[in-house]
């Protein structure tokens, strides 16, 4: 049985692959740039999934905006509200507390 972690790496590779191509629409400047939110990069095994979606965003010619969320969901919150405010084209949350880390997806 695959883990997990196994799923949360290959979403987000997939998730960039899919903005990369046709799904998400680019800035005017044609690039696309996409935000996330890492649960806390204290972790090993989360270090190495931003590693593999560095890797796989810079193959691609994404711009990635990757933040810590440092274990607290009120900061990845922010950091998600953050990247609303600076129209980023997409948003990957990596939550760390599933419930805590609600936002209004409706902005």
């Amino acid at each position: 049985m695959m883990s997990k972690r196994f799923f949360v790496v290959a979403a987000a590779l997939a998730a960039l692959a899919f903005m990369a191509g046709r799904g998400v629409q680019a800035a005017d400047d044609g690039k696309i740039t996409i935000g996330i939110t890492y649960q806390n990069l204290t972790n090993e095994f989360i270090l190495h999934i931003a590693d593999a979606v560095e890797a796989k965003a810079k193959e691609l010619g994404v711009e990635l905006i990757a933040l810590d969320g440092q274990g607290k969901a009120e900061t990845q919150i922010s950091q998600v509200e953050g990247f609303i405010a600076q129209g980023v084209d997409a948003i990957i949350l990596n939550p760390f507390d599933e419930n805590g880390c609600a936002v209004d997806w409706q902005q």
